[in-house]
C-alpha cells in the first residue's frame, strides 16, 4: 500500500472509531434520563398534566427536568420545580413553597387555609 492510501485508511478508522464511541455516549445518556425519570414519576408523581377542578382555563404542566408551564385563560409561565421532601412542599419558581398531596388521578395545593384541587389529564 502506498502511503496516501495508508494515511487515508488510519484516518477512515479513527473516524469510524469516534463516531462509535460518540454514539454510545449519547446511549447512555438516553438511559440515565430516562431512569431519572422514572425515578422522579415515582418518587413524587407529579409528571403530567393537571387541570384545576372548577377551572380547566388553569393548567399545571410538570416536566421531568424540573420545569412546570403554569397556563390560564390570560398568560402562561415557565418556571423550575422542586420538592422540599421534609416538609412533603412543592415550591415553583420564586413563590412561597405549598404543601401538597397526589394521587394517580389527583393533586392536592394546600395554601394557608385554602384547599386546591388539580385532576391528571390522562391524554397522551
Amino acid at each position: 500500500m502506498k502511503r496516501s492510501q495508508s494515511i487515508t485508511v488510519i484516518s477512515a478508522v479513527f473516524l469510524l472509531a469516534m463516531s462509535l464511541t460518540s454514539f454510545s455516549g449519547k446511549q447512555d445518556n438516553i438511559t440515565v434520563n430516562t431512569v431519572e425519570t422514572l425515578e422522579i414519576q415515582k418518587t413524587y408523581g407529579l409528571i403530567g398534566t393537571w387541570t384545576l377542578h372548577g377551572d380547566p382555563e388553569i393548567v399545571l404542566i410538570f416536566k421531568p427536568d424540573f420545569t412546570v408551564t403554569e397556563k390560564s385563560k390570560d398568560q402562561t409561565k415557565e418556571s423550575k420545580w422542586s420538592v422540599n421532601e421534609m416538609d412533603n412542599e412543592i415550591c415553583i419558581g420564586t413563590a412561597k413553597c405549598v404543601y401538597f398531596e397526589v394521587t394517580e388521578i389527583a393533586l392536592f395545593l394546600v395554601n394557608g387555609d385554602k384547599r386546591f384541587m388539580y385532576t391528571k389529564s390522562m391524554k397522551k
